[in-house]
């Protein structure tokens, strides 16, 4: 059961970086970029910290051996006329951002549109951690949806790694 309170997400992430560089080892380097004066969001705090760190545990196993972990915020007003034309639509108004980044060799556009299924694993064994249960990613997808937001994941395979963004209403 979902409690959303007023979040500010800076704070958030700032008191939930140790437990982060705790989860990506030494060899991946974490950044965060918090956006300044941001308005807070409507989430739960504990369900959001999950999706966080979930979107963490899939980018550490995406870079094997070493890589770099970039967590950022940042805000995003949607006006009406765009609203219902992004990948995962919103109503329009001002949203706090949060994204999470890898620099893994990324994925193609088959896997990306198939990401958020239940327990589809992929087509190549390094798409998903064999030790996940397959539900991650759809949960997180229900989480931020059950708060009013939305996440997206975008790639550039080859070029750069994952990026999932995840919207959600201040």
């Amino acid at each position: 059961m979902l409690r959303p309170v007023a979040l500010d997400l800076n704070a958030m992430l700032e008191s939930f970086a140790p437990v982060l560089r705790r989860i990506v080892g030494e060899m991946v380097s974490l950044e965060l970029e918090l956006g300044p004066r941001l308005p807070p969001v409507l989430a739960d705090r504990g369900a959001l910290e999950q999706v966080v760190l979930n979107l963490t545990l899939n980018a550490r196993d995406a870079m094997p051996g070493q890589g770099r972990l970039r967590v950022a915020t940042g805000e995003v007003v949607v006006p009406e006329t765009e609203a219902s034309q992004r990948e995962e639509p919103v109503r329009p108004g001002r949203y706090g951002v949060l994204s999470v980044s890898d620099t893994g060799i990324g994925i193609d556009d088959r896997t990306r549109a198939r990401l958020f299924e239940p327990f589809w694993r992929g087509e190549r064994a390094d798409t998903r951690n064999d030790g996940g249960t397959g539900l991650g990613l759809t949960i997180a997808r229900e989480v931020v949806q059950r708060l009013g937001g939305s996440i997206v994941a975008a790639t550039r395979p080859q070029v750069e790694g994952l990026r999932f963004t995840i919207t959600l209403a201040a």
